[in-house]
């Protein structure tokens, strides 16, 4: 058996849930139920959408948004994402575009919330580190009037 990830048997978790409900006066809390992982096959889609430059402006920030969405949920969604190259494919997003417009801005800032959860290799801290551009873009955001943009 090459593959370890546990399955999960919904009886027993009604069981635990069910435990924990009657014991909630004696502060034990209920278990969050837990939800499907994501397929790489809508990663690779989303991955698709994201970095297509052919893509409406909407497609492309939907698409960074629920991967954002997904990378969220649990730790098996950000090992499927991260098994797409999806930190290259992010960085290459997040500083295509230094100098354009606000929707290209919007799109750089949604990539790099996304890449804020993931640990980048040394070759992709590299390719941030070697540019003197990226490296002030970075620090231009550190002054950003959104906060959210500032955090991440």
């Amino acid at each position: 058996m090459m593959d370890f990830t546990l399955i999960p048997n919904p009886t027993l978790r009604r069981l635990i849930q069910e435990w924990c409900i009657a014991n909630r006066s004696f502060g034990v809390e209920k278990i969050p139920t837990l939800k499907q992982p994501t397929d790489p096959t809508t990663v690779k889609n989303l991955l698709y959408h994201a970095s297509s430059r052919l893509a409406p402006f909407g497609l492309r920030l939907s698409a960074l948004r629920r991967l954002r969405g997904l990378s969220c949920v649990s730790d098996k969604n950000q090992s499927v994402i991260s098994a797409n190259n999806a930190c290259e494919i992010l960085l290459a997003i997040a500083f295509s575009n230094l100098d354009s417009d606000s929707n290209f801005s919007e799109l750089s800032h949604e990539s790099l919330a996304i890449l804020s959860l993931f640990s980048l290799s040394k070759p992709e801290c590299m390719f941030v580190a070697v540019d003197s551009d990226r490296i002030g873009y970075l620090v231009n955001l550190l002054f950003h009037s959104s906060i959210d943009v500032r955090v991440n």
